[in-house]
């Protein structure tokens, strides 16, 4: 039999002995004892009969503490309780409800933590098997380690090591010098975060190596890291500094810090009043608003999106790239656009300029489209083939169109072309189109205005090779 069993099993035997002698002797005892009432407790004092019950059953808990080495292993740790792990010892908890491990050079082992905490300073380890709540805190160099979160809290910071295999639930909070690991995110939340000591910053260090849902928050000073992102959220503050490398789906929320995708699959990158960066998307959401900018590298899918006083900025755009400058919401309503620009644009990309927007193509190639809508403003630098169409109330502005280029310019919209040395303005009814410069360039082919029945164009200069061609019923 186990002593804990054996001594409940005497404080059983006497709690009923107690009882017995007041049932037989109670004539005897009525002059010292009130039975319904009192007994007679230590000292000569009276206390009630359930209070004397209860501590002859269960006795007074006593703090203990536990000072090792020797290496020692305690079943369980409670509120008071306190184990002490110096170096060259290992100190084993099987479960702590309470109380506090000191890891100050040793080996600390906790199995299970519902409440307490493990506290792992320099040359110490802590580990922690399961965390359903309590706290471990890893400082001034330690390394603590929990397998499995799905509660409490792992604080990491003065140059401490923290790391959780799998986080379902809970916090992990990086600040100071720390550097904070989650291998796995299923839930819960990683909070980064720097601080200002004697006028220096000590930036804290956060990653996550695939998420799958749950947070991370990036605060000022702090830098947060997403390796893989299947899922979840990461949320950058004003100085916190942000990177998702491979983004598959989830959300990265930037307001007022930096913001930083290598690779976007899928998902989101929100923008507000700050800067976003991907260096390649092949899908997904870039979205700018409020003085935001955003910029992409590389687009070959996906879609960017500006809204007002945002701006966006792509490098080379690709097949199934898209540039919103502006946007149209599934019922239909506009909301107005900021300033988009795309640098080269390549069969497959589009951009599309709407109200309040304005839209750049620096060089359109074969198969590349700007569409200028309603109160739009766009302009291509350079078409070399590829088309700039003009719908009512927009307003299309081509510098340079060369051989197998297009400005199609419909009802309502309104056209121009600063030199066609080649190509097609294509006026349709109702559209007002004009070329400043209508020549010819390389023999390949002159510049040829169309301008269809109720259509308006004007060809200011006609050169050798440039042709303007008036439909029935058009204006030339």
């Amino acid at each position: 039999m186990s002593r804990s069993k054996k001594s409940l099993k005497q404080k059983l035997a006497m709690a009923l002995s107690v009882i017995n002698a007041l049932n037989v002797c109670a004539l005897v005892a009525l002059p010292y004892v009130n039975v319904a009432k009192n007994v007679r407790a230590d000292g000569g004092n009276a206390e009630p009969l359930a209070d004397a019950l209860v501590r002859a059953f269960y006795g007074t808990a006593q703090a203990e503490t536990y000072n090792v080495p020797p290496d020692t292993s305690v079943e369980a740790m409670n509120e008071g309780d306190t184990m002490n792990v110096n170096s060259g010892g290992t100190g084993t908890v099987t479960t702590m409800s309470g109380g506090v491990q000191w890891v100050n050079g040793g080996t600390g082992t906790i199995d299970t933590v519902t409440g307490g905490t493990q506290i792992v300073h320099e040359g110490g380890n802590g580990t922690v098997t399961i965390m359903e709540g309590g706290k471990q805190t890893a400082i001034n160099g330690g390394v603590g380690t929990v397998s499995t979160m799905n509660g409490g809290e792992q604080a990491v910071a003065d140059g401490g090591i923290g790391t959780v295999t799998t986080m379902t639930g809970g916090t992990q909070i990086v600040c100071e010098d720390g550097v904070g690991t989650v291998s796995t995110m299923e839930g819960g939340m990683q909070k980064v975060s720097g601080c200002l000591v004697d006028g220096s910053m000590h930036k804290g260090k956060g990653t996550v190596t695939t998420m799958s849902g749950g947070m991370q928050n990036v605060y000022s000073g702090g830098t947060g890291t997403i390796e893989t992102m299947d899922g979840g959220d990461q949320a950058i503050y004003s100085g916190g500094n942000g990177t998702v490398e491979l983004m598959n789906a989830g959300t990265q929320s930037v307001d007022s810090g930096t913001a930083n995708i290598t690779t976007m699959k899928g998902g989101m990158q929100s923008v507000d009043n700050c800067t976003g960066n991907i260096t390649s998307m092949t899908g997904g959401t870039q979205s700018i608003i409020n003085s935001g900018t955003g910029n992409i590298t590389a687009m070959t899918g996906g879609t960017q999106i500006i809204r007002t006083t945002g701006t966006g900025n792509v490098g080379t755009m690709n097949s199934g790239g898209t540039q919103n400058v502006g946007y149209v919401d599934p019922s239909g309503t506009v909301y107005p656009g900021g300033t988009g620009k795309v640098t080269i644009m390549n069969s497959g990309g589009k951009q599309n300029v709407y109200s309040g927007g304005t839209g750049t193509v620096v060089t359109l190639n074969y198969g590349g489209y700007q569409h200028v809508y309603n109160g739009g403003n766009g302009t291509v630098t350079t078409i070399n083939s590829g088309c700039q169409r003009v719908y009512n109330g927009g307003t299309g502005t081509v510098t340079t169109m060369n051989y197998n280029g297009t400005q199609e310019i419909y009802n309502g919209g309104t056209g121009t072309v600063d030199t066609m040395n080649g190509g097609f303005q294509i006026v349709k009814s109702g559209g007002n189109g004009k070329v400043t410069r209508l020549t010819s360039s390389g023999g390949i082919g002159g510049g040829v205005q169309d301008i269809s029945g109720g259509g308006t164009g004007t060809a200011t200069s006609v050169f050798s090779g440039g042709t303007q061609r008036v439909q029935s019923g058009g204006s030339g």
